[in-house]
């Protein structure tokens, strides 16, 4: 598994486009990111919706000319997944590689805010199939950062994960989310007695939701369901990850004729 795994990362590579801008000498010459942990962050960037949204609309109308499908791999093209999500970074805009104040926390915690950010997210998508590749590549990320010991490593790694997230967001069907949308579902799971679940009565809960995932079509249902219940129970029964295990997600139409990128 380790061995497709990496096969597998090395057939759909990426690359960032400008991840000399994570290495600057001087960064303090990069624009700042309001917020102090990545859900903040997020909340800030929904104010710019309109930008993200003209990206979006100006990446496929320039589509042919900038990015004909000669120059990206054949079978990638086909899915379109990270076709689109590199023409959106190649395009760029300014918050993708602006430098987060939250950096400096430490990688256990910024890690689990982040596992919360992009189960907001899945749950704000409801269910779109891109969105839902947050939690798992996320998940992902982790066990491969596992091998490295260095902390400052770690923590470069989830901003470039940040950079990859918010093209990944643009590319998504709905777009970006706008800052009501977001807040509904932070509100839903911040409250007293909402944001933990209680030591019982969820158990027949997450039993028929491993039911339901293994008997889905869609693979990606299970590996959602798992990875939430990892988290779920990792993070003392944070209530956003029972809710986001719940969002299962349809298989996109993925074919040469028409390729569809909203669920």
């Amino acid at each position: 598994m380790t061995i497709e795994g990496l096969a597998y990362l090395a057939f759909t590579y990426v690359d960032l486009k400008g991840g000399d801008r994570f290495s600057k000498e001087d960064e303090e010459e990069e624009p700042s990111l309001p917020g102090s942990t990545p859900l903040e962050s997020l909340l800030a960037l929904a104010d710019r919706r309109e930008e993200f949204l003209a990206l979006a609309k100006d990446v496929k109308a320039d589509d042919a000319r900038r990015w004909p499908k000669e120059s990206f791999h054949p079978e990638l093209v086909v899915a379109g997944f990270q076709w689109q999500v590199a023409k959106i970074v190649d395009a760029g805009h300014p918050t993708f590689y602006a430098k987060p104040e939250w950096l400096s926390s430490g990688y256990d915690a910024l890690l689990e805010d982040m596992y919360e950010l992009a189960s907001v997210l899945h749950v704000v998508s409801k269910g779109n199939f891109l969105v839902l590749h947050l939690v798992t590549s996320l998940w992902g990320l982790e066990q491969a950062l596992m091998a490295v010991e260095d902390d400052t490593t770690k923590l470069h790694a989830l901003r470039v994960f940040w950079t990859a997230l918010q093209a990944l967001v643009v590319t998504s069907g709905g777009g970006y989310p706008s800052r009501d949308d977001i807040q509904a579902v932070v509100d839903d799971h911040a409250a007293a007695g909402k944001k933990f679940d209680g030591e019982n009565g969820h158990d027949d809960h997450w039993r028929q939701l491993k039911h339901d995932a293994i008997n889905q079509v869609e693979e990606h249902n299970i590996k959602l369901v798992y990875v939430q219940y990892e988290l779920w129970t990792r993070y003392k029964r944070k209530s956003i990850h029972r809710t986001a295990a719940s969002f299962f997600c349809d298989t996109p139409n993925i074919s040469p004729s028409a390729t569809s990128f909203s669920t």
